[in-house]
C-alpha cells in the first residue's frame, strides 16, 4: 500500500485505522443489552491517609529561583517496583538537582529508595545514606 492511501499523510493513516477499530468495535456491540442478574452492591470506595505511618518523608526539590528555568516543572518523578524480589512494590523517588549547576549538593537533594516491609510501612532503604544518583 503507497503512503498516499485515501490521500493522507503517512502519519495519519495510525489514526485513520485506530478510528476505523473503534468504529467496528462499537458497531458489533449489542444495542440493548439486558443483564440477567441485578448488580451487586458494592460498599464505597473508602481513602485513608496512611502517609504519615507509612514512613515516607520525601520533599522534592526543584531549587527554585525567581529565574523560570525550564526544567523545573520536570525535575522529578517517582518509580513503583519491587528491587529485592520480594514480592511488594517498592518505592524509588527522583528529587531535582541545585540550578544552574545541577549538582546534588546536599541532602534535600537526594534520591530516596523506600523498602515495602508489607506491613504498611516503607522506611528509607538507607536512611544515612540515601541514593545520590
Amino acid at each position: 500500500m503507497s503512503s498516499r492511501f485515501l490521500n493522507l499523510p503517512g502519519w495519519l493513516h495510525g489514526v485513520w485505522a485506530s478510528a476505523l477499530c473503534v468504529w467496528l468495535v462499537a458497531a458489533a456491540a449489542p444495542r440493548h443489552a439486558s443483564a440477567p442478574f441485578p448488580a451487586p452492591r458494592v460498599a464505597p470506595i473508602e481513602f485513608r491517609n496512611i502517609a504519615p505511618s507509612s514512613g515516607v518523608r520525601f520533599v522534592l526539590n526543584n531549587s527554585a529561583t525567581p529565574h523560570k528555568y525550564q526544567i523545573k516543572p520536570m525535575v522529578a518523578g517517582v518509580a513503583v517496583f519491587d528491587y529485592n524480589r520480594d514480592g511488594l512494590p517498592d518505592l524509588y523517588f527522583v528529587n531535582g538537582a541545585r540550578i544552574p549547576e545541577l549538582q546534588k549538593t546536599g541532602p534535600e537533594f537526594y534520591n530516596r529508595l523506600y523498602h515495602n516491609n508489607g506491613d504498611g510501612t516503607l522506611p528509607a532503604k538507607r536512611p544515612s545514606e540515601p541514593t545520590r544518583d
